[in-house]
């Protein structure tokens, strides 16, 4: 007579739980794991370009160490499939898809609601 162990013994042992596919997890952390996993391959000179205009005078750092410090959040607005990571220093959200940074967008641009949203995610306060 078989157990639940027993089939738990046939499992495929290199079959990885991935929060990302995982049906049972909240939309948020899926998609904050995404923008962790994201490796970004590609950025074109139109994101450069937004981000010398949209980031703030006082940003020391170039759109893709935004993305590589950034924290990784959920953000509602962003389409397409497209993941965000928060930059606190400036204050920008930087949006990537399919291993391209696709857009940067000011945070404090954006509805308070979503601003608020996207802080929560990040502060411990």
């Amino acid at each position: 007579m078989a157990t639940d162990t027993d089939a738990d013994s046939d499992a495929d042992p290199r079959r990885r739980w991935n929060p990302a596919t995982d049906p049972a997890i909240d939309e948020a952390i899926r998609e904050r794991y995404r923008a962790v996993e994201m490796a970004i391959g590609h950025v074109s000179d139109h994101v450069y370009r937004k981000w010398a205009r949209r980031a703030p005078a006082h940003t020391e750092c170039d759109v893709v160490t935004a993305w590589h410090d950034g924290e990784p959040v959920h953000y509602p607005s962003a389409a397409n499939g497209a993941v965000a990571r928060y930059h606190r220093e400036s204050d920008m959200l930087v949006l990537a898809r399919m291993g391209a940074l696709v857009s940067t967008v000011p945070l404090g641009d954006r509805p308070r609601d979503e601003q608020q949203y996207v802080r929560n995610q990040v502060t411990s306060e």
